[in-house]
Protein backbone atom coordinates (compact mmCIF):
# COMPACT_ATOMS: atom_id res chain seq x y z
CA UNK A 1 0.00 0.00 0.00
CA UNK A 2 1.27 3.74 -0.96
CA UNK A 3 1.74 5.65 1.96
CA UNK A 4 0.69 9.23 1.37
CA UNK A 5 2.85 11.94 3.17
CA UNK A 6 1.46 13.71 6.01
CA UNK A 7 -0.57 16.74 5.80
CA UNK A 8 -0.06 19.38 7.81
CA UNK A 9 -2.86 21.01 9.24
CA UNK A 10 -4.41 24.37 8.66
CA UNK A 11 -2.87 27.14 11.03
CA UNK A 12 -5.58 29.85 12.78
CA UNK A 13 -2.59 32.40 12.15
CA UNK A 14 0.51 31.91 9.47
CA UNK A 15 3.89 33.41 10.91
CA UNK A 16 7.13 31.94 9.72
CA UNK A 17 7.79 30.37 13.85
CA UNK A 18 10.44 27.46 12.60
CA UNK A 19 12.39 29.59 10.46
CA UNK A 20 12.77 33.31 12.14
CA UNK A 21 15.06 33.84 14.89
CA UNK A 22 13.83 32.94 18.74
CA UNK A 23 13.95 36.89 19.75
CA UNK A 24 12.13 37.83 16.56
CA UNK A 25 9.61 35.03 17.04
CA UNK A 26 8.62 35.55 20.32
CA UNK A 27 8.45 39.72 19.52
CA UNK A 28 6.28 38.82 17.02
CA UNK A 29 4.29 36.41 19.06
CA UNK A 30 4.02 39.44 21.63
CA UNK A 31 2.53 41.82 18.90
CA UNK A 32 -0.21 39.25 18.79
CA UNK A 33 -3.87 39.13 20.01
CA UNK A 34 -4.49 38.00 23.53
CA UNK A 35 -6.21 35.44 22.43
CA UNK A 36 -3.30 33.58 20.58
CA UNK A 37 -0.81 34.34 23.78
CA UNK A 38 -4.21 32.91 25.71
CA UNK A 39 -3.18 29.37 28.06
CA UNK A 40 -5.76 28.33 25.65
CA UNK A 41 -4.09 28.45 22.45
CA UNK A 42 -1.21 27.31 24.28
CA UNK A 43 -2.82 24.04 25.50
CA UNK A 44 -4.54 23.58 22.03
CA UNK A 45 -1.08 23.57 20.32
CA UNK A 46 0.19 21.07 22.97
CA UNK A 47 -2.59 18.36 22.36
CA UNK A 48 -2.08 18.96 18.31
CA UNK A 49 1.94 18.46 19.36
CA UNK A 50 0.72 14.93 21.14
CA UNK A 51 -1.14 13.77 18.50
CA UNK A 52 1.44 14.21 16.39
CA UNK A 53 3.62 12.56 18.64
CA UNK A 54 2.06 9.75 18.45
CA UNK A 55 1.69 9.73 14.91
CA UNK A 56 5.47 9.76 14.73
CA UNK A 57 6.31 7.22 16.94
CA UNK A 58 4.19 4.74 15.06
CA UNK A 59 5.86 5.56 11.31
CA UNK A 60 9.18 5.63 13.36
CA UNK A 61 8.22 1.78 14.43
CA UNK A 62 6.91 0.88 11.17
CA UNK A 63 9.95 2.67 8.84
CA UNK A 64 12.51 1.02 11.25
CA UNK A 65 10.52 -2.62 11.29
CA UNK A 66 10.21 -2.23 7.54
CA UNK A 67 14.38 -1.55 6.77
CA UNK A 68 14.79 -4.86 8.86
CA UNK A 69 12.74 -6.72 7.04
CA UNK A 70 14.17 -5.77 4.16
CA UNK A 71 17.67 -6.08 5.19
CA UNK A 72 16.87 -9.80 6.51
CA UNK A 73 15.77 -10.83 3.16
CA UNK A 74 18.24 -8.75 0.88
CA UNK A 75 20.80 -11.30 3.01
CA UNK A 76 18.86 -14.25 2.57
CA UNK A 77 18.48 -13.70 -1.09
CA UNK A 78 22.33 -13.15 -1.59
CA UNK A 79 22.43 -16.68 0.51
CA UNK A 80 20.03 -18.57 -1.72
CA UNK A 81 19.98 -17.01 -5.45
CA UNK A 82 22.66 -14.56 -5.84
CA UNK A 83 25.62 -17.43 -5.03
CA UNK A 84 23.74 -19.63 -7.90
CA UNK A 85 23.71 -16.60 -10.19
CA UNK A 86 27.03 -16.19 -9.46
CA UNK A 87 28.43 -19.63 -10.37
CA UNK A 88 25.99 -19.38 -13.40
CA UNK A 89 28.09 -16.33 -14.82
CA UNK A 90 31.37 -18.24 -13.56
CA UNK A 91 30.73 -20.80 -15.62
CA UNK A 92 29.65 -18.86 -18.77
CA UNK A 93 32.79 -17.54 -18.15
CA UNK A 94 34.57 -20.47 -18.72
CA UNK A 95 32.70 -21.28 -21.26
CA UNK A 96 33.31 -18.42 -23.24
CA UNK A 97 37.24 -18.17 -22.39
CA UNK A 98 37.71 -22.20 -23.83
CA UNK A 99 36.00 -20.81 -27.21
CA UNK A 100 38.15 -18.66 -27.54
CA UNK A 101 40.69 -20.98 -26.65
CA UNK A 102 39.60 -23.25 -29.40
CA UNK A 103 39.89 -19.91 -31.95
CA UNK A 104 43.11 -17.86 -31.37
CA UNK A 105 42.09 -15.82 -34.23
CA UNK A 106 38.68 -15.02 -33.65
CA UNK A 107 38.47 -11.51 -32.05
CA UNK A 108 34.90 -11.31 -31.49
CA UNK A 109 35.54 -14.76 -29.29
CA UNK A 110 38.25 -13.46 -27.31
CA UNK A 111 36.07 -9.90 -26.96
CA UNK A 112 33.02 -12.31 -25.95
CA UNK A 113 35.48 -14.27 -23.19
CA UNK A 114 36.50 -10.54 -21.58
CA UNK A 115 33.40 -9.55 -21.32
CA UNK A 116 31.65 -12.79 -19.74
CA UNK A 117 34.79 -12.85 -17.34
CA UNK A 118 34.43 -9.39 -16.24
CA UNK A 119 30.67 -9.97 -15.66
CA UNK A 120 31.47 -12.71 -13.50
CA UNK A 121 33.92 -11.06 -11.68
CA UNK A 122 31.37 -8.54 -10.62
CA UNK A 123 29.20 -11.34 -9.93
CA UNK A 124 30.96 -12.97 -7.49
CA UNK A 125 32.35 -9.90 -5.79
CA UNK A 126 28.41 -8.64 -5.33
CA UNK A 127 27.23 -12.39 -4.14
CA UNK A 128 29.43 -14.35 -2.29
CA UNK A 129 31.22 -10.48 -0.68
CA UNK A 130 28.03 -9.84 1.45
CA UNK A 131 26.06 -12.93 1.17
CA UNK A 132 26.08 -15.32 4.57
CA UNK A 133 26.19 -19.61 4.47
CA UNK A 134 23.82 -19.37 7.32
CA UNK A 135 19.81 -18.98 6.98
CA UNK A 136 18.55 -15.58 7.82
CA UNK A 137 15.12 -15.62 10.22
CA UNK A 138 12.89 -13.09 8.78
CA UNK A 139 12.65 -10.38 10.89
CA UNK A 140 9.65 -10.55 13.16
CA UNK A 141 9.37 -8.32 16.21
CA UNK A 142 7.94 -9.92 18.92
CA UNK A 143 4.95 -7.53 20.37
CA UNK A 144 7.42 -6.37 23.94
CA UNK A 145 10.20 -5.29 21.56
CA UNK A 146 7.46 -3.04 19.61
CA UNK A 147 6.41 -1.66 23.11
CA UNK A 148 10.05 -0.87 23.97
CA UNK A 149 10.44 0.23 20.63
CA UNK A 150 7.33 3.03 20.65
CA UNK A 151 8.74 3.76 24.64
CA UNK A 152 11.76 4.91 23.43
CA UNK A 153 10.62 6.91 20.66
CA UNK A 154 8.07 8.83 22.79
CA UNK A 155 11.23 9.85 24.61
CA UNK A 156 13.96 10.04 22.43
CA UNK A 157 12.86 10.70 19.17
CA UNK A 158 14.69 14.38 17.72
CA UNK A 159 12.01 16.40 16.79
CA UNK A 160 11.01 16.08 20.43
CA UNK A 161 13.64 18.85 21.15
CA UNK A 162 13.38 22.55 22.14
CA UNK A 163 17.15 23.26 21.47
CA UNK A 164 19.66 22.06 18.45
CA UNK A 165 21.88 21.04 21.14
CA UNK A 166 19.19 18.50 22.73
CA UNK A 167 18.74 17.61 19.26
CA UNK A 168 21.63 16.67 18.40
CA UNK A 169 21.98 14.93 21.88
CA UNK A 170 18.45 12.85 21.25
CA UNK A 171 19.66 11.65 17.21
CA UNK A 172 22.87 9.97 19.12
CA UNK A 173 20.20 8.12 21.77
CA UNK A 174 17.34 7.46 18.97
CA UNK A 175 20.33 6.02 16.44
CA UNK A 176 21.12 3.31 19.03
CA UNK A 177 17.21 2.74 20.03
CA UNK A 178 16.93 1.69 15.95
CA UNK A 179 20.46 -0.53 16.37
CA UNK A 180 19.19 -1.87 19.37
CA UNK A 181 15.35 -2.79 17.63
CA UNK A 182 17.11 -4.35 14.54
CA UNK A 183 19.12 -6.77 16.30
CA UNK A 184 16.16 -7.81 18.54
CA UNK A 185 18.34 -6.66 21.34
CA UNK A 186 15.42 -6.05 24.21
CA UNK A 187 17.90 -5.51 26.82
CA UNK A 188 19.74 -2.86 25.38
CA UNK A 189 16.41 -1.26 24.27
CA UNK A 190 15.13 -1.32 27.72
CA UNK A 191 18.28 0.00 28.94
CA UNK A 192 18.75 2.70 27.03
CA UNK A 193 15.27 4.26 28.00
CA UNK A 194 15.78 3.69 31.91
CA UNK A 195 19.55 5.71 31.40
CA UNK A 196 17.55 8.42 29.28
CA UNK A 197 14.89 8.56 32.27
CA UNK A 198 17.69 9.24 34.74
CA UNK A 199 19.44 11.90 32.58
CA UNK A 200 18.26 15.56 33.58
CA UNK A 201 17.24 18.13 30.84
CA UNK A 202 16.93 21.88 30.86
CA UNK A 203 14.38 24.12 29.53
CA UNK A 204 15.22 27.25 28.47
CA UNK A 205 12.73 30.16 28.74
CA UNK A 206 9.20 30.77 30.63
CA UNK A 207 6.36 32.13 30.31
CA UNK A 208 3.44 31.63 27.44
CA UNK A 209 5.68 33.27 24.40
CA UNK A 210 8.19 30.99 24.80
CA UNK A 211 6.50 27.88 25.62
CA UNK A 212 4.27 28.79 22.73
CA UNK A 213 7.44 29.32 20.48
CA UNK A 214 8.89 25.67 21.35
CA UNK A 215 5.65 24.36 20.77
CA UNK A 216 5.04 25.41 17.22
CA UNK A 217 8.64 24.63 16.17
CA UNK A 218 8.31 21.25 17.79
CA UNK A 219 5.20 20.78 15.56
CA UNK A 220 7.50 21.65 12.44
CA UNK A 221 9.76 19.33 13.37
CA UNK A 222 7.08 16.30 13.60
CA UNK A 223 5.39 17.08 10.71
CA UNK A 224 8.54 17.39 8.71
CA UNK A 225 9.97 14.14 10.12
CA UNK A 226 6.41 12.42 9.04
CA UNK A 227 6.77 13.75 5.36
CA UNK A 228 10.81 12.54 5.31
CA UNK A 229 9.40 8.82 7.04
CA UNK A 230 6.17 8.61 4.38
CA UNK A 231 8.93 9.46 1.34
CA UNK A 232 11.43 6.74 2.35
CA UNK A 233 8.66 4.39 2.94
CA UNK A 234 7.21 4.96 -0.56
CA UNK A 235 10.95 4.95 -2.14
CA UNK A 236 11.12 1.72 -0.27
CA UNK A 237 7.85 0.37 -1.19
CA UNK A 238 8.88 0.74 -4.87
CA UNK A 239 12.20 -0.98 -4.99
CA UNK A 240 12.62 -4.33 -6.59
CA UNK A 241 13.72 -5.72 -3.33
CA UNK A 242 10.39 -5.25 -1.85
CA UNK A 243 8.11 -6.56 -4.54
CA UNK A 244 9.80 -9.74 -4.88
CA UNK A 245 9.77 -9.65 -1.02
CA UNK A 246 5.90 -9.10 -1.04
CA UNK A 247 6.05 -11.84 -3.79
CA UNK A 248 7.89 -14.13 -1.29
CA UNK A 249 5.66 -13.51 1.44
CA UNK A 250 2.34 -14.69 -0.74
CA UNK A 251 3.74 -17.62 -2.08
CA UNK A 252 5.19 -18.44 2.16
CA UNK A 253 1.48 -17.61 2.63
CA UNK A 254 0.52 -20.23 0.24
CA UNK A 255 3.10 -22.90 1.63
CA UNK A 256 5.84 -22.44 -0.83
CA UNK A 257 8.79 -21.14 -1.01
CA UNK A 258 9.92 -18.80 -3.91
CA UNK A 259 13.49 -18.30 -3.06
CA UNK A 260 14.07 -22.45 -2.94
CA UNK A 261 12.00 -22.58 -6.09
CA UNK A 262 14.03 -19.96 -8.09
CA UNK A 263 17.15 -22.00 -6.36
CA UNK A 264 15.98 -25.26 -8.13
CA UNK A 265 15.61 -23.57 -11.22
CA UNK A 266 19.29 -21.78 -11.05
CA UNK A 267 20.51 -25.41 -10.23
CA UNK A 268 19.06 -26.71 -13.71
CA UNK A 269 20.86 -23.91 -15.61
CA UNK A 270 24.19 -24.44 -13.22
CA UNK A 271 24.06 -28.36 -14.41
CA UNK A 272 23.08 -27.55 -18.10
CA UNK A 273 26.21 -24.84 -18.12
CA UNK A 274 28.36 -27.69 -16.29
CA UNK A 275 27.55 -30.42 -18.92
CA UNK A 276 28.22 -27.81 -22.12
CA UNK A 277 31.66 -26.73 -20.28
CA UNK A 278 32.58 -30.34 -19.62
CA UNK A 279 31.43 -30.97 -23.72
CA UNK A 280 34.19 -28.39 -24.72
CA UNK A 281 36.96 -29.56 -22.52
CA UNK A 282 36.89 -32.57 -23.66
CA UNK A 283 36.73 -32.05 -27.59
CA UNK A 284 39.81 -29.56 -26.69
CA UNK A 285 42.71 -30.31 -28.65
Amino acid sequence: MSVQPHRPAAQPCVIPLATTGSARTVTALGNLPARVLSPEELERKKKELAALQADLVEEELRLSTLQAELAAFRTEYLRVVSVRYAEIDGLKARIAEARAARAPADAAAHAAAAEARAAADDSAAGAHGRASDEPVAPFDPPGELKTLYRNAARRLHPDLAATDDDRARRHEWMTKANEAYQRRDTEALAALVSEWEASPESVSGTGIASDLVRVIRQIDRVRHRLDSIAQTIRELEESDLYALHRTCKTHADAGGNLLEEMAAALDAQIANARQELADLESEAP
